[in-house]
């Protein structure tokens, strides 16, 4: 098993009922790939991690990169993985708010460029510990 995590920017502002119906279909998407995982939204930025086998991902990571709504994609972090950390959700999702992220002091700094920003692209172990922390206690 393989899991990724990217982050990209919307090219567009989704409303509401948009981003429900992204993750419907990405949930159904994952649930007949076999792949599990989380995605967070913040101010027009997506960070998410996907969990599965190798080739699944692979070709789901394809789709997204091509995908007309994502921009600036870029893989934080990918690796070989024994056991799913996200393995109770085909696609768990997370909004979290300012008053959500105050609570979570660790990682104030790296995310005053957001999701996309330099400081998690450049500390993988960071970011993959912000979505475990999301899973958590958001």
């Amino acid at each position: 098993m393989q899991a990724l995590l990217y982050v990209s920017q919307e090219t567009a502002p989704l409303e509401p009922d948009q981003l429900m119906a992204l993750l419907r279909s990405a949930r159904a998407n994952n649930r007949r790939l076999g792949v599990t995982g989380l995605l967070a939204y913040r101010d027009g930025q997506f960070m998410q991690i996907l969990e599965g086998e190798e080739a699944e991902i692979r070709r789901l990571f394809a789709t997204i990169e091509a995908d007309p709504r994502h921009d600036a994609v870029a893989v934080i972090w990918r690796s070989p993985i024994d056991e799913r950390d996200f393995g109770a959700w085909p696609m768990a999702f997370r909004h979290p708010s300012d008053v959500q992220l105050a609570r979570l002091p660790r990682f104030q700094e790296a995310l005053e460029e957001g999701f996309t920003g330099a400081p998690l692209r450049r500390a993988p172990d960071l970011a993959r510990g912000f979505l475990l922390t999301l899973r958590d206690v958001v």
